[in-house]
């Protein structure tokens, strides 16, 4: 999405595309938090992660992407062959009718009422 909206970032992990682990974004995070550094990452919810930093100047603010209508949806590219070298640019970014954020997803995680507390307790 970013490429087809102009937003310039880099990411430079060590899987095939670039990306991080979880726990490697965790780390990013606090760095940047300790250091008073800018970072844009992706985060998504329900992750009680977002919470820790609540009230501070690391606190996490959404960048809204355009809503993800089913054009959009069709036309993302495949997640599963971004760090394929021989792509197209068409195939590695997809169309840019494809720039939108990400729909709704269900989760099959549960947490108890008080997960969130638990949390933000244990947060130091």
């Amino acid at each position: 999405q970013t490429y087809h909206l102009d937003i310039a970032l880099e990411s430079d992990g060590a899987d095939d595309c670039g990306g991080y682990t979880y726990n490697e974004m965790l780390e990013i995070w606090n760095a940047a938090n300790a250091t008073k550094s800018d970072v844009i990452g992706i985060w998504w919810k329900p992750d009680g992660t977002n919470t820790l930093y609540q009230g501070t100047d690391a606190e996490m603010v959404p960048v809204i992407m355009p809503t993800p209508v089913q054009e959009c949806i069709d036309n993302r590219p495949d997640v599963d062959r971004r760090g394929d070298p021989d792509l197209s640019d068409l195939e590695r970014y997809g169309d840019p009718v494809g720039a939108c954020g990400e729909p709704p997803k269900g989760t099959k995680k549960v947490a108890s009422s008080n997960f969130l507390s638990s949390i933000q307790e244990n947060k130091d």
